[in-house]
Formats: C-alpha cells, structure tokens, sequence
C-alpha cells in the first residue's frame, strides 16, 4: 500500500493518420485569417512522452490506506498466533491422554484376560451345578459389568493416541513409546501472583483485545480517509515530451502540468454522509474494545477459578489413587495366602485401575484449565517469524514454550510481563488523551 504514495513513470505513444493535412490559417493583426500564411501538420503524426505523474489526493488516500492495511496485517498476526497457541495446547492435551492411556494400557489388557478367564470357569461352574446357581450367576454378572469398564477403557486408550497421531499427522498404526520428559507435563503450579497483575497482562496481551486495538484504529484512520475525499484532487505531472512534427521548431521539449478537480455533488451528496458513518463506526469500535475488556476479564477470573477447582481435584484424586493402590497390592498378598476369593482380588485391582485412570483423568482437566488461563493471559514466547526459522531453532523454541508453560515459572513470567503491560497500556492512555484532543 505505501507503494502507491510514489508517483508515478508513466511512458506514453501515440500515433494518428489522416487522409489530407491539416492546414489553419494564420491570423493577422486585423484579426482577419491570412490566406497565404498557415500552418501545417503532417498527415502522420507520431507523439511520444516519459514522465512523473502524482495525484495530491491519491497520495493522501494511500497514506491512510496503507496504514489500515498494516493493521489489518497486526490482525492476521494475531490471529495466527491464537492458532499456532490453541494447536500446541491441543497436542500438549492428547499427548497427556496419550500417555495416561499408554501407562494404563498393559495393566489393563493383563486385568481383561484375568477377568475373562473368571468367566469362562463361572460358566463351567454353572454347567457343572457344583454350587449353588444364583451365586454363581450373581458372580459372573459383576463380572461382566467389569469387563465391560475394562472394555471401554480399551477404547479410550486407542482414541487417545489416535488422536494425538491425527495433529502429528502420523500414521494410525505407528508405533511410537511416548515418555513424559518435560516438567510442563506432569507438574500444576500453585499461582501465588495476584489477579491485578494477571488483569493487567490480560489487557495488554490479549489476542482478542489487541485485535479490537487494531479494529479501532482502521475506523479512526476511515475518518480521515472520508475527509479526504470531500477535497478538491490534483494532479502534477512533469515529463519529457517528442513529436515527430516537421513543421514544428523544437521537436522535444519538457513539460509540467496541473490539474484540479472538484466532484461538487458527490461532496454535498454523500461525502458528508460517509464521514458521519465513518465517526460512528469507529465509535462502535471503541464500544465493542470495552465491552470485550469486561468479557475477557470475566474469562480470566472464570480461567482462573476453575484451575484453583480443578487443582484440588487432582490433589484429592492424588491420595484417592494411593489408597486404591495399597488396598490392591494388600489384596494381592492376602490372595496369595488363600485369605480372599478370585472374586474379592479382581474387583480390588479394577478398582485400582479406575483410581489411576480417574487420576490421569483429573491431571488432564487441570491441565486443560491451565493452559486455558495461559491463553487467556495472552502471553506469547513464540516468535512471530517462527515459519521462517530453521528446523533446528522452531524446534528448540517449542521446547523452551513447554518448559516455560508449563508452569513452574509461571509466576515469574507474570511479573516480567507485568512490566511490560504497565508500560504498553501507559502509552495507550496517552495516545488516547491526544487523540481526544
């Protein structure tokens, strides 16, 4: 767009032909025509012209338009970087899922084939009538609820690791061992910043407030825009001009030219009538920035509430787990000192199995909410030409974002944005204030 500030070079040729010449008689002081003095001109005349052309009011117009382009390319950069956040949080989700299910994958199979092994000997119980029959069908119903839970946790296990294979674009079937490397992924952080300072970070770096930012300035510089075309236009030019006239005494000559227009009707029309609309839409831009501000810190404190909530839920899903845990290794032992039934062994080791998916589960939902508060922050340590980089460097990059993320820093990162925040919302209010003036 700022192209179109430069004048422009413009190379022109014309060439006419006529049938006879054309002939004008010359007048004379009398202001009579003389018949024996005229001029004329060739029947095949050639023109020909190099020059700069500038139009006042087009430069003007593509000033204004070029800055509402650039924010117009903020916008698009804002945009890709809640894309770029929303699929990393996405992976960093099914990798946790992924990686639950692939813990719980073998104890689970070894559980299914101990279960379907209790039910084929309480059918041949049964068929044998070596004890009583509604016992043993009593027995063989709780086990078929079991094999159906084990059943489905199966299922949830081979959707989550389809799942993550599907946003790494892997192959369904490819075998892959998933190890939890980074701190960011099994850690939740105690938030111990204050909610004035995450407000204040929210304000300045949210995606969606910056986009609204960038909206209202476009509707501030349409006004301008509007009142330009209510002016009178210009135009200049300046060029090197040749014709290939005989008869004329200098063939090539350098010209400068101005021209003004003045479209009356549409001024007194509809040029007021676009700066009025252009005042309103950029007063409605201003309103819906507000509006958004409330609703984005009403998201943050809902964020962040609902992390406080779903923290505490794994941290009593935590001692849950341990306890489940020790009643099924404690049912191991006594059911290898004869002491309790197949039966009794089985429904303790399920169990112990729900208390770790219920674990994983709740650490999952934590960690959900938690990325869902460091969205909403709006912090961003990706860089912004992050596609232009080599692989090496994206990848060093998105390993620093997981540690950085992930949360055991995140208090700090808070406050070193804080600062950043307090600065970039100062010089807002003062361009505000000039703005009003």
């Amino acid at each position: 767009a700022y192209m179109k500030m430069l004048p422009s070079i413009n190379a022109s040729f014309d060439r006419s032909v006529r049938n006879n010449e054309l002939q004008q008689l010359l007048v004379g002081s009398n202001g009579q025509p003389q018949a024996n003095n005229s001029s004329v001109t060739p029947r095949a005349l050639s023109t020909a012209r190099l020059g700069l052309d500038w139009n006042i009011l087009d430069f003007g117009l593509s000033y204004f338009m070029a800055k509402q382009q650039a924010n117009r390319v903020m916008i698009a950069r804002e945009e890709r970087e809640k894309v770029t956040q929303n699929l990393m949080n996405q992976i960093t989700l099914a990798f946790v899922k992924a990686y639950s299910a692939q813990t719980l994958e073998n104890k689970v199979a070894t559980l299914h084939s101990k279960v379907s092994n209790a039910i084929e000997r309480a059918d041949k119980v049964i068929q044998s009538k070596a004890s009583p029959e509604s016992e043993q069908l009593e027995y063989q119903q709780s086990l078929l609820g079991s094999i159906r839970k084990l059943n489905v946790l199966l299922l949830a296990i081979n959707q989550a690791k389809s799942q993550l294979f599907e946003l790494l674009h892997l192959p369904i079937n490819a075998k892959t061992t998933l190890s939890l490397k980074y701190k960011s992924l099994n850690f939740l952080p105690l938030i111990t910043v204050s909610l004035k300072e995450m407000d204040t970070v929210t304000l300045a770096f949210n995606p969606e407030l910056r986009e609204a930012s960038y909206n209202a300035k476009i509707a501030k510089v349409g006004i301008y825009t509007s009142i330009l075309k209510l002016l009178p236009n210009f135009s200049l030019g300046y060029g090197l001009n040749f014709s290939n006239n005989s008869f004329l005494v200098n063939q090539s000559w350098l010209g400068f030219d101005l021209n003004s227009s003045w479209d009356l009707l549409q001024t007194l029309t509809t040029g007021l009538q676009s700066v009025h609309l252009s005042n309103v839409n950029h007063d409605i831009e201003e309103f819906k920035t507000v509006a958004l501000a409330a609703t984005v810190l009403t998201q943050l404190r809902t964020a962040y509430m609902n992390y406080l909530f779903k923290r505490n839920d794994y941290l009593y899903a935590v001692k849950e787990n341990q306890i489940n845990q020790d009643l099924a290794k404690e049912a191991r032992t006594l059911y290898a000192a004869n002491r309790i039934s197949k039966q009794k062994l089985i429904f303790r080791e399920l169990n112990a199995i729900d208390a770790e998916l219920d674990l994983y589960t709740s650490f999952g939902k934590a960690h959900e909410a938690y990325t869902e508060l460091y969205a909403t922050t709006g912090i961003r340590k990706l860089p912004e030409n992050l596609d232009q980089l080599p692989l090496k460097k994206i990848k060093n990059y998105t390993l620093q974002w997981f540690e950085d993320s992930g949360g055991y820093d995140f208090n700090q990162t808070i406050s070193d944005f804080h600062k950043k925040a307090q600065q970039y919302l100062a010089m807002k209010k003062i361009q505000a204030e000039k703005n009003k003036k």
